[in-house]
């Protein structure tokens, strides 16, 4: 990601400026509303469908979706994102056939609930762990990718001052607001993102020579079927480099990995539950699923693309980026560069509230914490930090 020379990065940082302002007023405005912890961790279930669908699909819809698969799909095509779109919307279509509906009906406030339930304490302390584990993890490459942002924007910023300013931001309206700012947020910034990923893959479509031309790309850097789902590698059958038996099983994880393995995790269940009955959670989830794969698939189509408009790419983590900057009216990298950032801070957002409820909700009951109503309000907002 390389913005020297382009004259435009000052209505980028414009931009970028004023949609961290919005989420820290939307943030303290928020924090007005919260009353006791429903409120906070699942905005007192009391959201409509549109905003329970726009707030799971950005739940993932972030630099994994973005950057991530267009560099990916730049390289192998389709079977290069596997696991992401293809697989994150089956996961959200299964959530909502098969567990949306249960969950919602038991009233749980986290998925662990589930576990203690149905398993006992002991499952409860392994399945907080595992859960803490991830989002610790997962809000990290967040804020490493909002960090390399930064720096460039402001090459003398480094990467790590960069993650540490985009922390506290997020952590401030986190704390705030909780659950109720997130999908507010989540759900003005998908307009942004999701319109912004649109007009770039019609753009850069309209370079290739329309639909004709999309169809007609028969190449990607190591794909020789760039829109095969199945295992190809140029110069025999494989999976991202696995050959023979070894490329069907990571072809067959690839799917699975994400499809079923992010199932049980807490940012899409909390979203779910958030809802104002339970029609609208499941209808929402199935919502979010559609609008996942319709707006996801743009971007590894813009991969496809760009290799065949620029092959020479050194190096493709940045393609979206490039196709932005080079193709598209200054005005719209600039918005789409501001909702990137405030993508990442969507996924940020959600994992913080995720880790800090489970050890709210489900690990200091067990270690003899009685908390009032006020007390897990106020206990959930330090633990974010």
């Amino acid at each position: 990601m390389d913005f020297k020379g382009y004259e435009y990065v000052w209505l980028i940082v414009l931009f970028i400026v004023i949609f961290f302002a919005i989420r820290m007023a939307v943030g303290i405005w928020a924090s007005k509303k919260v009353s006791n912890v429903a409120d906070y961790i699942v905005a007192g279930r009391k959201l409509p469908i549109y905003m329970v669908g726009a707030s799971v699909m950005a739940t993932w819809f972030a630099a994994e979706t973005l950057l991530g698969a267009s560099s990916t799909a730049y390289q192998f095509g389709f079977q290069g994102v596997i696991f992401d779109p293809f697989g994150a919307a089956i996961c959200l279509l299964l959530t909502g056939l098969l567990f949306t509906r249960t969950m919602r009906r038991a009233r749980y406030l986290t998925i662990v609930d589930f576990f203690e339930r149905r398993y006992g304490k002991t499952m409860t302390i392994l399945a907080s762990v595992l859960q803490l584990m991830t989002y610790f993890v997962w809000t990290g490459a967040q804020l490493v990718a909002a960090g390399t942002i930064v720096n460039a924007l402001f090459p003398a910023v480094p990467i790590a001052v960069g993650m540490i300013l985009v922390a506290i931001w997020v952590t401030g309206y986190t704390m705030m607001g909780g659950m109720l700012a997130d999908t507010l947020l989540d759900f003005i910034q998908m307009f942004f993102t999701a319109g912004g990923i649109l007009l770039i893959f019609l753009l850069v479509l309209h370079q290739v020579g329309g639909w004709d031309g999309l169809i007609g790309i028969n190449e990607t850097l190591y794909s020789s079927k760039p829109f095969s789902l199945l295992p190809d590698i140029k110069g025999g059958s494989g999976y991202l480099g696995y050959v023979g038996s070894m490329g069907w099983i990571y072809w067959v994880a690839a799917w699975i990995a994400i499809g079923f393995g992010s199932i049980p995790s807490q940012d899409l269940f909390q979203r779910s539950m958030s809802a104002r009955n339970e029609e609208t959670s499941v209808w929402g989830t199935y919502m979010a699923g559609a609008l996942y794969i319709f707006f996801g698939i743009m971007s590894p189509l813009i991969g496809i693309m760009m290799f065949s408009l620029n092959p020479g790419v050194g190096n493709p983590d940045g393609v979206l980026i490039t196709a932005a900057l080079s193709y598209a009216p200054p005005i719209l990298p600039a918005v789409f560069m501001a909702a990137l950032a405030s993508a990442l801070m969507s996924t940020s957002d959600s994992s913080l509230l995720a880790g800090a409820s489970v050890v709210t909700q489900n690990l200091f009951p067990l270690f003899g914490k009685k908390l009032n109503s006020k007390e897990e309000v106020k206990w959930t907002r330090v633990t974010v930090l």
